[in-house]
């Protein structure tokens, strides 16, 4: 994210942020791995080949100073190993426009998943509408930032108990947070945010509530002239916070796990 003009690491794995994107860069490239998916072996302990990653592409043709608008194109699917879905089956469409409303204020509008291209794909269907508040807490020419990220989502964010704020028509069915699903049309929404602390433009430590649960993670850039992200992230540590994850993870109560990504932009 770009914040006064400066680029700062991301943490968030799941919460987008408020700002426009660089418009240094137009294409992001995500690679992301997870040591085991919540349900995968849910109640029998055994993770083996519960392991899984996603790749997301970020194209962003339109983008000023302070406003962007960009599509993203997400395969949910890479492998067939252990039997499951096809290699490359679980690619879809979204997008995502922002506007700096200050050089430390941003607003961005969006939706993750939202045309899908087969019945595969189980990350939701997810709109969300965000605001980021960047506070500076040093001087110089690259500051300690402390960045505030509230906001609504649906689906994935709305899953189970976090989707207080109703239900609306989210345009077609295979939507995780439906009571009739996968053929209902209907998803829920809830509050979504997170907080982070950017230690200079290469390091950044944060946490967030997304609905689905509880994350937390460091970021980093370890190179100072090569636009590549690294990022170590963990999940359901609380054990069954929220109340609703418990009986759909490997273990009971939930045991913590790991996510892993790398994202070069050009």
């Amino acid at each position: 994210m770009t914040v006064n003009g400066t680029l700062y690491t991301d943490t968030a794995l799941q919460v987008p942020n408020g700002f426009a994107a660089d418009k240094r860069y137009t294409v992001s490239a995500t690679l992301t791995g997870v040591n085991r998916t919540r349900s995968c072996g849910a109640g029998s302990g055994n993770t083996a080949g519960c392991e899984d990653s996603e790749l997301n592409f970020e194209v962003t043709p339109i983008k000023g100073e302070d406003a962007s608008l960009g599509l993203s194109w997400n395969i949910q699917s890479l492998s067939s190993r252990s039997g499951g879905t096809g290699a490359f089956s679980g690619q879809s469409l979204g997008f995502r426009a922002a506007v700096n409303l200050t050089p430390t204020l941003g607003l961005s509008f969006g939706g993750e998943q939202i045309i899908q291209f087969d019945s595969s794909i189980d990350l939701g269907r997810n709109f969300y509408l965000v605001l980021s508040q960047a506070v500076p807490l040093s001087a110089g020419p690259e500051p300690v930032v402390a960045v505030a990220t509230v906001g609504i989502g649906s689906d994935f964010f709305g899953y189970g108990g976090n989707g207080i704020l109703g239900s609306t028509n989210c345009l077609s069915g295979n939507n995780i947070s439906s009571k009739n699903y996968p053929s209902g049309t209907d998803c829920f929404w809830g509050p979504i945010g997170s907080i982070s602390l950017h230690l200079g433009s290469r390091v950044s430590l944060g946490a967030e509530w997304f609905g689905y649960g509880v994350g937390a993670g460091i970021s980093a850039r370890p190179f100072s002239d090569i636009p590549l992200t690294v990022s170590a992230y963990a999940t359901d540590f609380l054990g069954n916070t929220p109340s609703y994850i418990e009986g759909l993870c490997t273990t009971n109560p939930c045991g913590a796990r790991y996510y892993g990504r790398m994202t070069f932009s050009f």
